[in-house]
């Protein structure tokens, strides 16, 4: 039979709004670099949705005022909303692993939609930014406690077996 090998690796898992659970280090620099990344895509994507949604809307507005086709116009709106928040869906997904944006964003939620003054996405990366920085702050002060500790140990070990 083979030994066992544990240790803390970091990995966490975490409830999301009282539902489904998600699990990654939050402290891993590897992790804090695709976040760091994702936000930039993502606020490009926001960047292109907010220059395109005047287009978009005018169209809606023209054909109201015409009395033109509102439908084919709404569709189109629609649509553009819907592939600018799959696209942040799918940024998610590639930080946080596949399905992570279901979690997160229950149903067929838009990305773009606003919750408390904000997008929903940003929410979600503020929440996540809070989170790295609390998680970085207390890993921080528990290494301090354990090097001390291993420091007092080697101290004690070298003054009982130093060599007189």
């Amino acid at each position: 039979m083979a030994a066992t090998l544990t240790f803390d690796t970091g990995l966490r898992t975490y409830e999301v709004n009282g539902g489904e659970t998600i699990s990654f280090n939050p402290t891993d620099t590897g992790f804090i670099e695709r976040f760091m990344s994702t936000i930039e895509r993502l606020r490009e994507t926001w960047d292109e949705f907010e220059k395109g949604m005047a287009e978009h809307t005018g169209a809606v507005e023209a054909a109201l005022d015409s009395e033109g086709d509102v439908g084919e116009a709404s569709h189109g709106l629609t649509a553009f909303v819907r592939s600018h928040s799959d696209r942040m869906r799918g940024e998610f997904d590639a930080l946080l692993g596949p399905g992570t944006a279901a979690k997160l964003f229950p149903g067929d939620m838009s990305l773009c939609s606003l919750a408390g003054g904000w997008p929903v996405w940003v929410n979600a990366v503020e929440a996540l930014s809070v989170l790295i920085t609390d998680e970085l702050d207390a890993e921080g002060g528990r290494t301090d406690a354990r090097a001390s500790a291993y420091s007092e140990r080697y101290e004690q070990m070298m003054r009982k077996y130093r060599r007189r």
